[in-house]
């Protein structure tokens, strides 16, 4: 089996899934595509890929650049992983026309379905969040956490310290971020909240007197450093089925404190955070519900973790301990099981 896999460059979600696959899967051949204008200030990390096995071609946002290229390189391998989109829309037909099978890991809030037989492609969801909506044989197979990036977790000791990744503000304020800096005015408890976005600028907020606020905008440079010298992610997260951050923050053993709304609960070991009310946004899959998170609630696990240090070391103790399950080394197996299913 010639394993590929359509990857991505830069350090935003997409890249950094891709990354992580292509150094613990080590496929066959990589079509790494290049976003041009679209990448907008984020370097494209050309050389994270082996150059011998890698194939480059530019996206214009809807279509290859280059058709000829993209078609020549399915001839070489059997099956494809791409995560969340194939960009093109004729690949699948080239994919069907070559033999090849295409595994799509989708988010279900930018999953719709095509209209048409695709038989080609084979659909995975990396929770069971919203998996209704995809055709009977789609398959849920989780996403791994790269727990070799944070081997040795170190024991914090300090003022506690919460993250909150803003990453870049999808539709809806889907990380909460508003609603996490509305929880800061009515905190009690002395702490440190550090909040973290690839966007330029972040909403202003009124901080109860005990909150020191950190602010960084425009990314980090070392992006595995985001979770250092942190106790806990707060991520009153709105809607969504995968979250990195949420994988990447307990293998650094940080504590998690989620929106108590699917799929967060049923996926990770987590302080639920109250949902005060549900609204509706709509996506490239249609309407989806979101869970707003209430910002006095919020406020209260805050203080009670900031308070508490044993609340917050059980907390991180349980995500380490859940992320060491959902591992690389874990789940690999798994991973090329489903990709041999797939080219079944």
């Amino acid at each position: 089996m010639r394993v590929g896999l359509i990857a991505r460059g830069e350090d935003r979600g997409l890249g950094i899934q891709t990354w992580e696959w292509a150094r613990h899967m080590r496929p066959d051949a990589v079509l790494l595509v290049g976003m041009g204008a679209l990448a907008g200030t984020y370097p494209q990390h050309r050389g994270r890929y082996d150059a011998a096995a890698t194939t480059c071609v530019e996206f214009d946002g809807h279509r290859f650049r280059d058709p000829a290229t993209v078609r020549a390189w399915l001839d070489t391998v059997d099956v494809i992983y791409c995560a969340e989109t194939w960009y093109d829309e004729r690949l699948p037909h080239w994919c069907h026309a070559a033999g090849v099978r295409l595994v799509c890991h989708v988010n279900p809030e930018f999953w719709r379905w095509p209209g048409e037989q695709l038989p080609a492609v084979r659909w995975w969801l990396p929770t069971s969040w919203r998996r209704g909506l995809l055709p009977d044989t789609a398959r849920v197979v989780p996403v791994p956490v790269p727990l070799d990036r944070w081997p040795a977790p170190p024991v914090r000791t300090g003022p506690p310290v919460f993250l909150h990744v803003a990453g870049k503000r999808a539709a809806g304020d889907r990380n909460g971020t508003s609603l996490l800096l509305a929880a800061l005015g009515r905190t009690r408890q002395h702490m440190v909240v550090r909040v973290v976005t690839q966007d330029a600028r972040l909403p202003a907020a009124r901080l109860a007197r005990g909150v020191e606020l950190e602010r960084t905008t425009g990314g980090v440079v070392d992006y595995w450093r985001l979770y250092d010298d942190a106790d806990a992610l707060v991520m009153p997260r709105r809607y969504g089925g995968l979250c990195l951050p949420a994988h990447e923050a307990a293998g650094a053993g940080l504590g998690l404190a989620m929106t108590a709304a699917s799929p967060n609960q049923a996926t990770w070991p987590c302080a639920a955070l109250e949902v005060e009310s549900w609204t509706t946004i709509q996506t490239p899959a249609g309407p989806v519900p979101m869970a707003n998170a209430d910002p006095a609630h919020i406020a209260r696990v805050l203080d009670v973790l900031a308070a508490d240090p044993l609340e917050r070391n059980g907390l991180a103790a349980a995500a380490r301990g859940w992320a060491e399950r959902h591992s690389w080394a874990t789940l690999e197996p798994l991973v090329r099981s489903e990709l041999e299913l797939a080219c079944t």
